[in-house]
């Protein structure tokens, strides 16, 4: 396997979903993976660090992407148009993995808008593209209710890994503390400028869920609620890429299929996040 992280909004130039630090998200994932019985592959492919390789470029007539030593990187930018251009670009990153190892699958985890960039790249990319499971991280789930496609990064959950007894392929991870994910996300801001009553018209325009909505993709999710006792706020937000989640997140990749999210919390005794280290 290979398991690769992708950022959220604004989150191009930290350094959690690329860094491996004591106590952080990165460390606790592999700590997870371990106690799962399975060899830490965090950005890792063929049993080297995906640092030692260098993606292949994308092709003439694709979507150039970005990256740090082969660690994919998205513009971070607000705005549905970014998001596509760059889950289009993702797509082209993650065939380009393939190619290095194209018998091994790759898991994929996110936080925030990168879930959705992860969901656009679903559709994207070239069959033969291996992919496995996928960690949703308080993911803005979008369903535009002014216009005729209600659900704009909708999951094609085929691309994914299936499991003949219907294990959901999508860990979704979230809080009702996590007031960026619903409160704060933005849609289209890109469609709808500023104004005197721009916070109206944009509330109008879409609504933000926890759990995907969509009944065309439902069914490829395991959502587990992670209650915190941070009190509301960005703070939590930000607690969803900290060491808790990532020793949940390891885990549950380790024993997919045999153990849910709710099962994998029970066997950490995991009730809630107290600790806003963000990884």
């Amino acid at each position: 396997m290979c398991t690769i992280v992708i950022h959220g909004t604004q989150a191009r130039d930290e350094s959690w979903w690329i860094v491996k630090r004591p106590g952080g998200f990165l460390d606790a994932l592999a700590q997870g993976m371990r106690q799962g019985g399975k060899e830490a592959d965090v950005w890792m492919i063929d049993e080297r660090p995906i640092a030692d390789f260098a993606p292949p470029p994308s092709p003439p007539d694709g979507e150039p992407f970005e990256h740090i030593d082969g660690h994919f990187r998205w513009s971070g930018e607000f705005g549905h148009e970014a998001r596509m251009r760059d889950g289009k670009r993702l797509a082209r990153y993650l065939e380009s993995l393939s190619q290095i190892h194209p018998s091994e699958p790759i898991n994929v985890i996110a936080h925030g808008h990168g879930c959705n960039l992860v969901k656009i790249a679903t559709h994207y990319v070239q069959p033969g593209t291996l992919l496995g499971r996928a960690v949703f991280l308080g993911a803005p789930y979008c369903e535009i209710v002014d216009g005729d496609q209600p659900f704009p990064y909708r999951l094609s959950a085929q691309s994914l890994s299936r499991d003949v007894a219907g294990a959901a392929p999508v860990l979704n991870v979230y809080s009702q503390e996590d007031v960026v994910q619903v409160d704060w996300t933005d849609c289209f801001p890109d469609q709808d400028q500023p104004g005197e009553d721009w916070e109206h018209r944009l509330t109008t325009l879409y609504n933000a869920h926890r759990v995907d909505p969509d009944p065309y993709a439902s069914y490829a999710y395991d959502n587990v609620e992670l209650p915190t006792r941070l009190g509301a706020g960005p703070h939590v937000h930000l607690a969803m890429h900290g060491p808790t989640t990532g020793l949940l997140t390891g885990f549950w990749l380790a024993r997919w299929p045999e153990m849910t999210g709710g099962d994998c919390m029970r066997n950490f005794g995991i009730e809630s996040i107290s600790d806003p280290n963000s990884g």
